[in-house]
């Protein structure tokens, strides 16, 4: 079996607070894995460390059947797309720039840059707005400039987290598209979302963090009333389930 994330006994520290205790992801080539977990379970987190935004505590991280060093990181990274949480993009630049850059800064020739920059732009009707200056761009429309820039190379893992909390419902159903036609054609996606629904339904294998552990791994398509424990129909029962069994009345002193 080829896997394209694996990752061993993985940790991170912040000091004295432990954000990750021996993760172990097992993702396999052409899947579409989401990772869950309440605020401040680590998904972030694991998010940077799997793309090399930071150094692991303890542990080791393999992709692509290489493991994943200061050493050969350049390598790797020219071989995977990332969307972060705060989408990294340059404010003032124009989007048809930052859009350029990344092209050339993957390795694509510039005829090559230029012919998917116009297809991509004209693909998110983004076309007409290409060379407005990116602090002018509303939150939606840098998400889809982020994931266009992240794309581009066509790579062999695309990591997004949180992509998808503010989109309109057509650019996010056109995102799920293209992540499961670039799934189909052997991209390995990794995906973070506090949308439970939207992961059940794009996703083939799920992840649960909780207080830096994962607490669940399994293929979304075992998620029935025979497979889940007490008979739990769907990710959303099994999440409130695992991560919080015995959730507390609210009470508030005006209600």
């Amino acid at each position: 079996m080829d896997f394209a994330i694996r990752t061993a006994d993985l940790c991170k520290n912040y000091g004295m607070r432990q954000a990750l205790t021996n993760i172990n992801f097992s993702v396999r080539e052409s899947v579409i894995y989401g990772l869950v977990g309440p605020n401040g379970s680590g998904k972030t987190t694991s998010m940077n460390l799997l793309t090399g935004l930071l150094r692991a505590s303890h542990g080791r991280i393999y992709l692509l059947g290489r493991e994943f060093t200061s050493k050969n990181s350049c390598a790797i990274k020219s071989e995977i797309g990332v969307v972060t949480e705060d989408l990294a993009l340059f404010d003032h630049l124009h989007a048809d720039e930052q859009l350029y850059f990344s092209a050339r800064i993957y390795g694509l020739d510039r005829r090559t840059a230029l012919e998917r920059l116009h297809e991509l732009f004209i693909a998110f009707d983004l076309y007409g707005q290409r060379q407005m200056w990116i602090h002018e761009y509303s939150k939606g429309m840098k998400k889809k400039l982020a994931f266009m820039c992240a794309i581009i190379h066509d790579p062999r893992i695309l990591f997004i987290d949180e992509l998808f909390d503010g989109l309109d419902p057509v650019s996010s159903g056109m995102i799920q598209d293209i992540i499961m036609r670039m799934a189909a054609k052997g991209t390995t996606v990794f995906m973070t979302s506090h949308n439970l629904s939207l992961i059940e339904k794009v996703c083939m294998e799920v992840g649960i963090l909780k207080e830096g552990q994962l607490i669940y791994q399994d293929a979304v398509q075992t998620m029935s009333n025979d497979n889940l424990p007490g008979c739990l129909a769907g990710l959303t029962e099994l999440f409130h389930q695992l991560v919080n069994p015995e959730p507390g009345e609210v009470t508030l002193s005006w209600l």
